[in-house]
């Protein structure tokens, strides 16, 4: 049975798509597909226990899955492991391969729009160590939402902030080599998904998301250096703020499009200006509008004028073979992290962080209270962090739930070991418990992040 889809949208679908309209209307019905990034930084497929059906045609890392997991009972998701990821979105990957040989060797990249944070975890993997990452999102909850996500995943050259993209530009004078703007829009294709993009949708909204979705644009070009690439996107069927707002960025700005091959049985349907729309009766996914852009020339921004200048903090050798291969600085006061050794990098990721007044930066390793260092509860989830520097305890699956939920997992520790000790399950670290030595009496202290933990009941 169709849903009940807005008039004026099936009008306007049928304009667009007057030979398939009707099938295209009817795949909106549909169930969707399941699909889920893998973190191989961290974990390899065959060593995961999920339902997969075959792999994403466009993603080396994403997966068809036979069933949706619960992932809120499932300690590898928690751990970084596996991401649920709308399997259209992932084709940010094969873009990103496609202009690899054109990006220096430590691209800056910023994502605009980040939240959930989806393409940023594509984007981070894609690094993999390289450059930097900063992923920005507007709506504070949101932003924790991503600074969640990114944690979680892992990557070691992140930050994450959250500003309006005016703002941005002047506060840090970002310059990248590659910018992500996932435009907020009108959700045409969530539609299968979202029963309430469908409520909240009208003609109206529609035009709103357009004239902002332009604001952004203006507000960020500035940010991207003259022979850097934008992927713009957004998840809606709509050329007014698909086609129409490429078409604009082209006559107003010194810009060109770059065409992006691809192969012929993945169903992806060309546009105007090299456009490629994923429509859900032709792709295994759910709408998406992706084009691949090029700024030939045009003013960028300037660096403020600033007397910050980021501060090196000299780590205990314990703490240094923790987080190897990087150097500590002080973001603001009290907050050491560990970044690249490379300064230049090392240098910008601070400056940015600092300026931009980021909800995450580099490595987390903790916060200097008289003189010590508390270690920062999201340290174990990073890649960078080498979890045979630290005491550990061993978890199985009820252990790692009863962590998870805020509990005092069931295990029995060395009562030789004090302080901050690595929970791990199945070879993955999950976070921090405190361990506190009397004699022959020992107790745990659940460091886990308070606004990450399962609230459902774990016992099921």
């Amino acid at each position: 049975m169709r849903k009940q889809l807005p008039e004026v949208f099936c009008k306007r679908i049928e304009g667009q798509y007057p030979d398939d309209y009707e099938v295209l209307l009817d795949a909106i019905s549909n169930e969707p597909n399941v699909s889920m990034r893998i973190n191989k930084a961290k974990r390899s497929k065959e060593s995961i226990s999920m339902p997969f059906e075959r792999q994403v045609p466009w993603c080396e890392d994403g997966y068809y899955l036979t069933e949706r997991p619960n992932y809120t009972l499932e300690p590898l998701f928690h751990g970084g492991v596996v991401y649920p990821q709308e399997s259209s979105s992932m084709y940010i990957q094969h873009v990103l391969k496609q202009i690899e040989s054109d990006m220096p060797q430590n691209p800056a990249v910023l994502d605009l729009c980040a939240s959930p944070g989806g393409k940023s975890i594509v984007v981070s993997s894609w690094l993999n160590g390289r450059g930097y990452l900063v992923s920005n999102e507007v709506v504070r909850q949101r932003a924790w939402i991503l600074r969640e996500n990114i944690a979680k995943w892992g990557g070691v050259n992140n930050i994450v902030t959250n500003l309006m993209p005016d703002d941005l530009c002047k506060k840090t004078g970002l310059n990248v080599d590659l910018m992500l703007v996932d435009a907020p829009c009108s959700g045409e294709g969530m539609f299968r998904k979202d029963d309430v993009a469908i409520k909240e949708w009208t003609p109206a909204r529609a035009q709103e998301c357009a004239d902002r979705q332009r604001e952004i644009l203006e507000q960020a070009w500035p940010m991207l250096k003259v022979g850097g690439y934008m992927i713009y996107s957004t998840c809606t069927f709509n050329p007014a703020e698909n086609e129409e707002n490429v078409g604009w960025l082209l006559d107003n700005y010194d810009a060109e499009v770059v065409k992006v091959e691809y192969e012929g049985d993945w169903g992806i349907t060309a546009k105007e200006h090299e456009g490629m729309a994923f429509l859900p009766h032709k792709v295994d996914g759910e709408g998406l509008f992706v084009c691949l852009i090029k700024k030939t020339d045009g003013r960028v921004a300037k660096s403020p004028k600033t007397k910050l200048s980021p501060k090196r903090y000299t780590l205990s050798a314990e703490l240094q073979k923790a987080v190897p291969e990087t150097e500590a600085y002080l973001i603001g006061e009290n907050q050491v992290v560990a970044l690249p050794k490379d300064k230049a990098i090392a240098k910008e990721m601070a400056m940015v962080a600092m300026l931009g007044d980021a909800l995450w930066c580099g490595i987390p390793v903790g916060e200097v209270l008289k003189n010590n260092i508390v270690l920062a509860d999201e340290l174990p989830l990073s890649q960078g962090f080498d979890k045979t520097a630290l005491s550990s305890l061993e978890v199985d699956k009820q252990g790692a739930l009863e962590f998870l939920h805020g509990d005092i997992p069931t295990v029995d520790v060395d009562n030789q070991a004090t302080g901050r000790v690595v929970v791990m399950y199945d070879g993955i670290a999950l976070g921090f418990v405190n361990v506190i030595s009397k004699g022959n009496s020992v107790r745990l202290n659940n460091c886990y992040p308070k606004e990450w933990r399962i609230r459902m009941n774990i016992n099921q």
